[in-house]
């Protein structure tokens, strides 16, 4: 403080403190900005109730954790339920079911695993191991997709535009049996029956 007053008597203005306080509430003293400030200064004891904390970290958690495969297949059944009160079938499109077969328990079983590490050089061609697997990962989806279509025609529809729609529940027992076959395939058949 003593510093700035040199500074300010050096300048050759005065070097009363209380006419310098006068002179700087003056010029900043904004209407605007005090009502902004005072609004502030509301939303921010709004924001410390208990409730509000409580509400803003459960959001924020679900934010973190929105496109984990768990809480991407329990909020997929919920909205599928939900929409299955609503009509008789429930039809997605081919976007929309190689989503479910790729976050269904099957998929993530199926889908490769990849590595932080494995990038390709700058300046070189070609795609790396990791995204040849993911490429070749989505294929299979499709080939899945396309294959139960064909074993399945009435569960699949044309719409207008070219494109095609799936029964979701009828995809679902498809993803749910490709689950169990790779169960079967790899610890044997699955005991039935008591004796």
């Amino acid at each position: 403080m003593g510093s700035a007053i040199t500074v300010l008597g050096l300048a050759g203005l005065r070097e009363d403190i209380a006419a310098w306080q006068k002179l700087v509430s003056k010029m900043t003293r904004d209407d605007r900005v005090l009502a902004l400030a005072e609004r502030a200064v509301e939303f921010a004891a709004w924001v410390n109730q208990p409730w509000v904390r409580v509400v803003l970290v459960v959001a924020g958690v679900l934010s973190l954790l929105w496109r984990l495969p768990g809480v991407w297949r329990l909020r997929h059944r919920l909205w599928f339920d939900w929409r299955k009160l609503l009509v008789e079938r429930v039809w997605i499109d081919r976007e929309a079911a190689i989503a479910l077969m790729r976050h269904s328990e099957w998929g993530q079983i199926k889908r490769p695993a990849t590595s932080l590490l494995d990038f390709t050089m700058p300046g070189t061609t070609g795609l790396s191991a990791s995204e040849k697997q993911r490429k070749k990962f989505r294929l299979y989806l499709e080939l899945s997709l396309d294959a139960f279509g064909q074993d399945n025609p009435a569960s699949v529809r044309e719409v207008e535009g070219g494109g095609s729609e799936y029964d979701e529940a009828s995809l679902r027992k498809f993803v749910r049996s490709a689950m169990m076959s790779e169960i079967e395939d790899e610890f044997g058949a699955i005991p039935r029956g008591m004796t």
